[in-house]
């Protein structure tokens, strides 16, 4: 099929890498393609242009793309040429705020190249695909032979560091797909081809070396290049046990973008010795003894209170959602569950010798939600301990009271989904205990959707 109009394409791309890839593919469909780097300067050149699509970035810098498309829908000339947005943002959220904004079109990140040449064929009405031909004054050379991007599979329960790694990695030329622990992972290597995998190792629902153990006992997997990063596992007995798991490469964080990317470029340019998996009962072994070095451990202890009112029955083996703007109610029914003898912890954002002040606890834990470390108290914000040592005290303690003042605080470094899963898991471990989680939460704060998720998981007690 041959056409005679060259459709004229705007991108409007940050990333000087992806803009690249994208309209090398483009233009070897015949396509002119014009880029823009900000917002602003998309709307400017969508103007100028007239172009017969847009694509647009979200995450863009001076103006972000969704105000850069409900500019462009206000100007009459321009107000209906598509825009499709390629982005990384891929909740359900973001996609409303997406075509919200006015885009026509939703295309995740890493880019399914076939997929979105179907997508603008559609929008164009024109066929294009890397073999289509266009009339010219003289004859064009031949299209250069684009090869696929090797696939990366990025795996770490931080949104921020996910979406970091996305963006680098994509401007270097590698197609990469995410998941926030080992256990998603799996099911995305049942799904993909990937020639690499470079794994975090803190992680909820299976960690980095659990994750590395099960990639390696898989004969379909086992292939495949493996490199760890961690913060927290950086001696040197620990990156021997990952290197005895099979990992190719174990990086300790904060990361050298540069050693990062050499690290990658080294590894999948080797030709890597196939080594034999390791034993159920060698890997547990180790596994279990560098775990339990995570555990923060805490001594229950209960406070001489006299024994105060509960209004309402608060059931053992039970989490309870208490909806509140200043958590005053939790920490009332948390001193009340403390004189009827049970053992408290708490985990607050707030430092924790002005609760302490407040309340006139003497003898209750805290574990202060804060990278700042103190003498006085314990603190942290790696939901692995975190996790950890919760089921550590309610299993020392056996009759307890955990108050997670701070669950806000913690969605804003780890993201919702990665909260939601620690929250489960965290209730899964109360129902089978005879202890009480208490979790104030501000409406105003959380959306309507993850209210409502939140309440499936928890007794809302009003």
């Amino acid at each position: 099929m041959v056409y005679m109009k060259s459709p004229k394409i705007l991108y409007v791309e940050d990333d000087p890498k992806s803009r690249l890839i994208i309209k090398k593919v483009l233009e070897n469909t015949g396509c002119q393609v014009y880029d823009a780097d900000n917002g602003k300067q998309g709307v400017k050149m969508a103007k100028d242009l007239n172009p017969d699509i847009i694509l647009m970035d979200i995450m863009l810098p001076v103006m972000d793309g969704l105000e850069a498309t409900r500019q462009i829908r206000k100007i009459d000339a321009i107000s209906r040429t598509p825009i499709i947005a390629l982005t990384a943002k891929a909740m359900v959220t973001d996609k409303e705020q997406i075509l919200a904004a006015g885009c026509d079109e939703y295309i995740p990140k890493p880019i399914d190249i076939p997929h979105f040449l179907k997508i603008l064929s559609q929008y164009l009405d024109t066929d294009l695909s890397l073999s289509t031909s266009y009339s010219a004054p003289q004859k064009k050379p031949a299209p250069e032979k684009i090869t696929p991007p090797k696939t990366i599979l990025a795996v770490d329960d931080l949104p921020q560091t996910l979406i970091m790694l996305e963006k680098l990695l994509t401007g270097k030329g590698y197609r990469v797909i995410t998941a926030p622990h080992g256990l998603s992972a799996l099911d995305l290597l049942k799904e993909h081809d990937v020639n690499l995998i470079i794994s975090d190792i803190l992680m909820p629902e299976m960690d980095g070396y659990r994750f590395c153990y099960e990639v390696r006992k898989d004969e379909k997997t086992r292939s495949i290049p493996f490199i760890f990063y961690s913060s927290h596992y950086s001696n040197k007995a620990e990156i021997q046990f990952g290197e005895n798991l099979g990992a190719n490469g174990y990086l300790v964080r904060p990361l050298e973008i540069s050693k990062l990317l050499t690290t990658i470029e080294d590894v999948l340019d080797q030709e890597l010795p196939e080594r034999n998996p390791v034993s159920w009962s060698e890997f547990s072994k180790l596994h279990n003894s560098l775990l339990l070095s995570k555990i923060i451990e805490i001594a229950p202890e209960k406070e001489a209170f006299n024994e105060l009112e509960l209004e309402k029955k608060l059931e053992s083996g039970h989490s309870y959602l208490i909806k509140e703007k200043d958590q005053a109610k939790s920490y009332d029914l948390f001193l009340r569950l403390l004189s009827h003898k049970y053992n408290g912890l708490c985990l607050t954002r707030s430092h924790p010798k002005f609760i302490r002040e407040q309340y006139k606890l003497k003898k209750t834990p805290f574990v202060w939600l804060s990278n700042t470390k103190s003498d006085e108290f314990t603190s942290s914000t790696d939901l692995t301990e975190l996790s950890l040592t919760i089921k550590e005290f309610i299993t020392r303690a056996r009759k307890s009271v955990v108050l997670l003042d701070g669950f806000e605080f913690l969605v804003s470094k780890m993201g919702f989904r990665v909260m939601l899963e620690f929250l489960q898991s965290i209730n899964e471990f109360i129902s089978n205990s005879e202890s009480i989680l208490l979790m104030p939460l501000n409406p105003e704060i959380m959306g309507h959707q993850e209210e409502s998720m939140l309440e499936r998981e928890l007794t809302v007690l009003s």
